[in-house]
């Protein structure tokens, strides 16, 4: 496989990205559409966030690099590259929240956010780890709670392979996969810090991400026949399952990637204005929707609710997270990398 940048996969992200925004809003605003509804409609659009785990895990699996074998710090700097955006996207949501708070008595949407709570989810911890009590503050960051240990297990394997001397370290993806789908389909009733619903819903998809870049780099008549199998097992899963997870995971978000990855890449462009905005954009969209909410409340502004606001609002989000990215973000990555 090539290395060149897989701007394809940039476009999916962003796409994905959008079908969450939306989803958010016709949650949030109880919009509903005659067409297509992105909440509450025949498909749930909020099952996109295992694309994301899906193409999160096969990237850092083709970006990984032998000769790093300082995993610690090539966390850490995963782990403060995250923060760049999470903690003020957090605060705004904070003071959108105990705002409502402060002038009412009750909370924003009727969920309370003590300050250990708050703490917790500005610094990611909360979703998955330790935290069962609920929403987080800016609830789509749940995401990358999961993600972050996902990527803590990631170099964690890498530093296992390190020190035994193991170059192929699939098997190690293979068996969190494994691990994480057996006590999925278990329903394993106890919540437990790093086992639960939640993890196994971003370790799953994450492994098999992994998995799957390692598999792309076989020959290609083994390829092939691998494919092959993936189509039959692909329709005994949603003859079984429908268009629910387990189908999503093992079948068409495997496809997508396999066809962003060997088909021409494109987009120029707007390929890399899309790798600019998606992160942004799915932090930062939520504490702007409860900002609106806010206002709405507190100062009694009118919103309108319609197709057309809906797009209005998606198009602000992404480019002010293009101008964060370039403005905010960017500038601090870029010195993160020099560390």
């Amino acid at each position: 496989m090539k290395t060149q940048r897989l701007t394809n996969l940039d476009i999916i992200k962003m796409l994905a990205c959008l079908s969450i925004i939306f989803h958010h809003f016709q949650q949030t605003t109880g919009l509903v559409l005659p067409y297509v509804n992105f909440y509450g409609g025949g498909f749930d659009w909020s099952s996109t966030v295992e694309l994301f785990f899906m193409i999160s895990g096969f990237l850092a699996a083709a970006n990984d690099r032998v000769e790093n074998k300082n995993c610690l710090k090539a966390f850490v700097i995963k782990y403060l590259r995250f923060l760049v955006s999470v903690i003020p996207a957090g605060l705004v949501a904070a003071a959108a929240a105990y705002a409502v708070y402060f002038k009412t008595g009750g909370w924003l949407s009727g969920i309370s956010y003590t300050p250990w709570k708050t703490v917790k989810g500005l610094l990611l911890i909360d979703r998955g780890w330790f935290g069962t009590d609920g929403l987080t503050l800016n609830n789509p960051t749940w995401f990358l709670s999961i993600l972050l240990f996902c990527f803590a297990l990631f170099y964690m394997i890498k530093a296992l392979c390190i020190r035994i001397k193991v170059l192929k370290p699939q098997y190690f993806y293979a068996a969190a996969a494994i691990v994480y789908l057996v006590l999925f389909r278990l329903a394993v009733p106890v919540y437990l810090p790093f086992f639960n619903p939640e993890m196994y819903r971003g370790a799953i998809p994450f492994f098999v991400g992994c998995l799957l870049y390692t598999l792309f780099k076989l020959p290609d008549k083994l390829l092939f026949v691998l494919r092959a199998a993936a189509v039959l097992a692909g329709a005994a899963l949603f003859k079984l399952y429908g268009f629910g997870g387990i189908f999503l995971v093992f079948c068409l978000y495997p496809l997508i990637i396999d066809v962003c990855v060997h088909f021409k890449q494109g987009g120029g462009a707007l390929a890399r204005a899309a790798a600019d905005i998606s992160p942004a954009a799915y932090v930062w969209h939520s504490p702007f929707l409860q900002v609106i909410i806010t206002l709405v409340a507190l100062c009694g502004m009118y919103f309108p609710v319609s197709a057309a606001s809906m797009l209005g609002f998606a198009a602000f989000v992404c480019l002010f997270s293009l101008l964060w990215h370039r403005l905010i973000e960017k500038p601090i990555y870029d010195k993160l990398k020099k560390i």
